[in-house]
């Protein structure tokens, strides 16, 4: 449990630490007072020097150069929000009108300070007139009028003062300020900006946000469109509206003129001998009266004041165009007409006097020191051991300086400083290195040793508090005793204690120092070693040509592997998330350094054998998005088939080193390799399993990818070349349609199939290069030598289950299958969409259950009794050559015309040297006489056996000749009794038809 000894007062730190510095009593403010010694002057008139910058004193000289009636003398000063100009213009009131009565540079000029916190306008006016004696009438507060009768005044002013008038003449104002019930109009939105005004003017103690303009150039555009149909916001027209709307708010609280009151004002101190010096160190504290003191004062010969306006950096880029009533550049027509142009925070926001690394730490000193001088309490701590800013010390301050931000932006000023660490650090239970743990003002630093081999009060303490000597952090052991922190696991030695330095991010600060050396100032900038002088003894001659010896060697040494800078809220967030899986909106270069990782041993979205070194070899790939798919767990949404990488300090070492890579483009070389292959590996496996899980849920039960790509290529080799037998030759077994196959345009089987099967063949026909190359995927561990025990496992699984596959395979769904899961010899090639084959297939198995009910071996037969009934087992190629003949003579009295094919069979039956394929024949005959074909795959074998038969065995064409021969003799017997009678006339003729058709019917019997 840490700890936090006090030697302050917690209720003294808000009697010096303010958010504004007019709320300190002089006392204070002298006490706390930080010397402004660098402000940027682009414009300051008098001032001798040639520097860019200059100090506040020099500030002041030139502010106070002027006599009594001199025309208005006009200094700009402008810096972020907290920059100090507050400050400045509160240092600048006493330097002028004195700390104490009669104590100011001298006795003519009086400041007249409007501060931010002057916000009513009958404050101003009263701030205005105080130091003179004269009177003025007062005005009406703005918080006690009524919104909605301000807007109906200013809406009768406008058409009665402003309608047809100069720059409106053109311009439809009837139009402009009618209302509308259905759209926004220009009451609505200025009772509206009345309303707001008055609250932030109410605002007294807060940093206000006074409502700058009552129309604001956005809210005139809103007004337009409403009544014109276009917003019109870059015209002319609005600078007027706008300045009409502010004088007549002004005369309704009872200023009629102010730039006449202006006038007379400044007039007034002159004939009291005073030359009024107006400090309004925030411009928008006038709001409405800012138009009419802008064009006072920038007309030089309308009074006699010095003034001192402040802005923000902010207001000048956003309003200044509209600042003033002038055709020309608003800024440049300012710069031409000012004494001082002056800025007190550059580009990035930071204020030039806190940019020496020694002056943030000055300003919390002098502040400290104060508020210990009025402190009751005491207690004995280390100041030493703390750079004498108990309970910060030099690094914490420095890092707090360099990381304030507001609004997501870098901001360091002094106001966010105190205000916002400082006093919160001094008034909180805990020790500051835990206070700015959660500050919403301070942008987080990386933790600089193992987190997960310290505890995290020191992983805190040496975030903010290390300093670094020869590689090491290191820090006072007091320091450690002070706030009760254990430094276990870190090395002690003399006092300190000493810690290996973690991987952080390259641009981390981390002050050098060695131990038991105290806190030294900065150089200045003519330390610089490229100015120093030879050392005596060293002739320049001698300086060039070690130069040019080191120049030589340095062009023959490679150049060094550049640094990698990770940015340190990048790498802060990386750690808050590697310990609490907080939100890490920076994940991007982590998650490439994952996919590194993953790639480096792995082609890690592939689902193929693993054990495989062969190449180019078809895998089934998750190809979604151009990457593997990374889920940082914490950092996003969650997402199904994603490699999810959970947070947590076990992993820190492998994680920094993918982060790393995802900014380097390559691992450190002292990277622990082995560590991050096994992690890969573990990685890539599991993410393998899901991928198997995942497909096999939306295949058969049971069934494996491997099984379903040796049923996917049986299915096709049985269809397509008859195969009935499973075997891991088949398996590898090129695919190419057999004119046997009862799908083949040349099939002459007469057997109906199923309507559908055709199509479903054909589709599944264009993944056989597919199903062949993922077989080699799955089942090859080198180019040429097969996995078999993983194949005769898939091969042995079909068979045992080639019924239930088929039937689950008919009716399997992939909707619901991710399209991402594609084949492919890569990640990039990969197109083919593996549901899409699943479900080809799948239609492919529901037509062969419709072979399985439709096609009955009994049709076959009935079409082979065809051939069948004129064959006897004795027939021998010579009987059927005698048996022909006999036919043949015993068909020519009849007059049958002999057709060719006839002729071919007969000359075939009495070639010797032809083989009719009687056996081959008789074979199939038998086949199918005795086929207990009751599935689809038997069936479609056995009629691939009979086609191949048909093509190979002539036989079925004899025994078709005989059949064809028989049934002209049969015709010829039915028409027997006419043609006896119409030859009865010739007896020689009808004799010899006679013994003719006996003869036929002799041959027949012999047949039969």
């Amino acid at each position: 449990m840490t700890q936090i000894v006090r030697n302050w007062d917690r209720d003294v730190v808000g009697d010096f630490i303010k958010p504004e510095s007019q709320q300190k009593t002089p006392e204070v403010f002298r006490e706390t007072h930080v010397e402004i010694d660098k402000i940027r002057a682009e414009i300051l008139r008098p001032h001798s020097g040639d520097d860019a910058f200059v100090t506040e004193s020099q500030f002041r000289d030139a502010v106070v150069d002027s006599d009594l009636k001199d025309d208005n003398r006009i200094f700009i000063v402008k810096g972020e929000v907290g920059s100090g100009k507050s400050h400045l213009c509160q240092w600048l009131e006493y330097e002028i009108n004195g700390y104490d009565e009669g104590d100011g540079i001298d006795d003519e000029h009086v400041a007249i300070h409007i501060s931010r916190s002057n916000t009513r306008l009958d404050e101003i006016l009263e701030i205005l007139h105080d130091p003179i004696d004269k009177e003025y009438e007062e005005v009406n507060d703005i918080s006690s009028l009524n919104p909605e009768d301000v807007a109906d005044f200013i809406i009768q002013g406008l058409h009665t003062f402003y309608k047809g008038q100069g720059a409106l003449r053109s311009f439809d104002l009837e139009e402009f300020l009618e209302p509308r019930s259905n759209a926004e109009d220009f009451r609505t939105i200025l009772v509206e900006n009345i309303e707001e005004y008055q609250e932030s003017v109410e605002s007294e103690g807060q940093e206000q946000d006074i409502k700058e303009y009552l129309l604001s150039r956005e809210d005139y555009g809103r007004i337009c469109f409403s009544a014109y149909g276009e917003t019109k916001r870059e015209d002319d027209v609005y600078p007027v509206v706008r300045r009409a709307v502010h004088d007549l708010l002004t005369r309704n609280i009872g200023i009629e003129d102010f730039k006449r009151e202006l006038e007379d004002i400044s007039e007034a101190y002159v004939e009291e001998g005073k030359r009024p010096v107006l400090i309004c160190e925030d411009l928008t504290t006038f709001s409405v009266l800012k138009d009419d003191l802008l064009d006072h004062i920038f007309e030089l010969s309308s009074g006699y004041y010095d003034v001192i306006m402040g802005w923000t950096t902010g207001w000048e880029r956003e309003n200044i165009d509209d600042a003033l009533s002038t055709s020309e550049d608003s800024l440049t027509y300012m710069k031409q007409r000012t004494q001082g142009y002056l800025s007190m925070t550059d580009d990035s926001g930071q204020a030039y006097f806190l940019e020496g690394r020694s002056a943030p730490v000055v300003l919390v000193k002098a502040y400290l020191d104060a508020i210990k001088e009025h402190s009751g309490a005491s207690a004995e701590v280390p100041e030493g051991a703390f750079d004498s800013v108990y309970p910060f010390n030099e690094a914490f301050i420095r890092h707090v300086y360099a990381n304030l931000v507001q609004d997501g932006n870098l901001q360091q000023t002094p106001r966010i400083l105190l205000v916002h660490v400082i006093a919160e650090c001094l008034t909180s239970d805990v020790p500051p290195f835990e206070a700015v743990q959660n500050n919403s003002y301070v942008r987080q630093r990386p933790y600089l040793i193992g987190i997960n081999e310290h505890s995290t009060p020191c992983l805190e303490l040496t975030q903010w508090y290390a300093l670094k000597h020869r590689g090491h952090l290191w820090l006072p052991t007091e320091v450690f005793d002070a706030f009760g922190v254990d430094a276990q696991g870190a090395a002690e030695k003399d006092g300190n204690v000493f810690f290996d330095t973690s991987f952080a991010a390259g641009d981390v600060t981390v002050i050098e120092r060695e131990p038991g050396t105290e806190l030294t100032p900065e150089p200045s900038d003519t330390d610089d070693e490229a100015d120093e002088e030879p050392e005596e003894g060293e002739s320049e001659e001698e300086t060039d040509d070690e130069d040019e010896t080191e120049e030589e060697d340095k062009e023959e040494r490679p150049d060094p592997k550049p640094e990698v800078e990770v940015p340190p809220e990048d790498y802060r967030e990386f750690q808050s998330w590697l310990m609490d899986g907080t939100e890490y909106a920076s994940a991007d270069r982590f998650r490439d350094g994952v996919v590194a990782t993953l790639e480096r041993w792995h082609d890690p979205t592939r689902l193929a054998n693993e054990n495989s070194t062969a190449r180019n070899t078809t895998g089934l790939y998750f190809d979604r998005g151009s990457e593997p798919p990374v889920v940082i767990r914490g950092a996003d949404s969650p997402a199904s088939m994603s490699f999810e990488v959970p947070h947590g300090t076990e992993n820190e070492e492998l994680y920094r080193q993918m982060l790393y890579h995802g900014y380097a483009d390559s691992f450190e070389d002292d990277a622990n390799f082995d560590k991050l292959r096994g992690w890969a590996t573990n990685k890539v496996v599991e993410y393998r399993s899901r991928m198997r899980q995942d497909i096999e849920g939306h295949l058969p039960e049971q069934m494996t990818i491997e099984e379903f790509v040796v049923l996917a290529h049986f299915l096709v080799m049985n269809l397509g070349k008859g195969k009935t037998e499973l075997s891991p030759e088949l398996v590898f077994e090129g695919y190419q349609m057999e004119e046997t196959s009862p799908l083949s345009y040349q099939s002459n089987v007469g057997i109906e199939l199923p309507q559908g099967l055709e199509g479903a063949f054909e589709r599944v026909s264009n993944h056989t290069r597919d199903i062949g190359s993922l077989a080699r995927g799955f089942f090859l561990l080198k180019e040429n030598i097969v996995d078999f025990e993983r194949l005769n496992e898939a091969i042995n699984g079909v068979s045992e289950n080639l019924e239930s596959y088929l039937s689950g395979l008919s009716t399997t769904s992939v909707d619901d299958l991710a399209d991402a899961y594609r084949i492919g010899t890569t990640r990039n090639n990969s197109q083919k969409r593996f549901g899409k084959i699943v479900e080809d297939y799948s239609d492919l198995a529901g037509e062969l259950e419709k072979v399985e009910q439709q096609v009955d071996v009994e049709n076959l037969r009935k079409e082979t009794n065809y051939y069948q009934r004129f064959h006897h087992l004795s027939h021998t190629q010579e009987e059927l050559a005698e048996l022909y003949d006999e036919m043949e003579n015993g068909l020519g009295p009849l007059n049958v015309t002999h057709r060719q094919k006839w002729r071919d069979i007969g000359q075939l039956l009495n070639d010797s040297e032809s083989d009719l394929g009687l056996g081959d024949f008789r074979s199939t005959l038998n086949e199918i006489e005795d086929a207990e074909a009751d599935d689809a795959i038997s069936s479609i074998a056995l009629l691939h056996e009979y086609q191949r038969s048909l093509n190979e065995s002539t036989a079925w064409e004899v025994y078709e000749v005989f059949a064809e021969m028989v049934e002209e003799l049969e015709d010829a017997e039915g028409s027997e009794v006419g043609d006896f009678r119409n030859q009865v006339e010739s007896s020689t003729e009808f004799e010899a038809f006679r013994d003719a058709r006996d003869s036929v019917q002799q041959t027949i019997g012999g047949i039969q």
